[in-house]
């Protein structure tokens, strides 16, 4: 998302890791000047002075984010950017609030937060990523197979212990513990993500569950509520 022209986890756990695309915005501008070395080349008003840019918003696209800033560092030093990475669901409202120049999103402004920002908003289409469901099984490190109507059913809660006979079946070779499964879930731009996918394979996910960042799930534990639970 840009402002023109002013350039912004002995109970098993079933876990949302994220990873998912990465929308930005910005706000042009400089917020602080201060002597630095100037540039072979650059613009005579621009020399000796930074320009300071402050973002905020998506973890996933973050390290990208903080390794483009630093090497750009090098190339440019007048330009000093800033990025936390504090999640889309803060991101967004400090754009909006214009405490930050420019966020990062995993979930596109809606149209009434594009209408709260005086400057306007352009957003654009930074990385992307995928989502995956991560598992903590003992004695399976990985080869778990869950189909797409298996998953809505954890994540609805209709499914409740790893042996389950659909889970089985899908795992005919694996021998699984026989353990309730524990759903551990975070609010975040691939909450949203995640949910438009559940609710593409099940519609009755959109109309009784929803698709948000923060929503009411049916089962499972918040890591917002149990920071020690990964």
């Amino acid at each position: 998302m840009v402002q023109p022209p002013r350039c912004r986890r002995r109970e098993m756990l079933l876990s949302l890791l994220a990873t998912a695309a990465g929308l930005s915005a910005c706000q042009q501008g400089s917020r602080s000047s201060q002597p630095s070395e100037a540039v072979p080349g650059a613009d005579s008003q621009f020399a000796g002075k930074t320009s300071l840019i402050n973002g905020a918003g998506a973890t996933f696209p973050g390290p990208l984010y903080l390794r483009w800033f630093s090497d750009y560092r090098q190339v440019d030093p007048r330009v000093e950017i800033n990025f936390q990475p504090v999640g889309s669901a803060t991101g967004i409202p400090q754009f909006i609030d214009q405490t930050v120049d420019f966020a990062a999103s995993d979930v596109a402004m809606s149209d009434a937060e594009i209408a709260e920002v005086k400057w306007g908003v352009v957003m654009i289409p930074m990385t992307a990523g995928s989502i995956a469901v991560g598992y903590n099984l003992p004695g399976i490190r990985s080869g778990l197979k869950l189909s797409r109507s298996v998953l809505v059913q954890i994540f609805r809660g209709q499914i409740t212990q790893w042996r389950d006979p659909q889970i089985l079946a899908l795992n005919p070779d694996l021998e699984i513990p026989d353990l309730p499964i524990t759903v551990c879930f975070d609010g975040s731009g691939t909450t949203d993500t995640f949910t438009r996918h559940l609710a593409a394979i099940d519609p009755a996910w959109a109309a009784e569950i929803g698709v948000s960042m923060s929503l009411e799930w049916p089962v499972g534990i918040g890591v917002h509520e149990r920071p020690d639970a990964l």
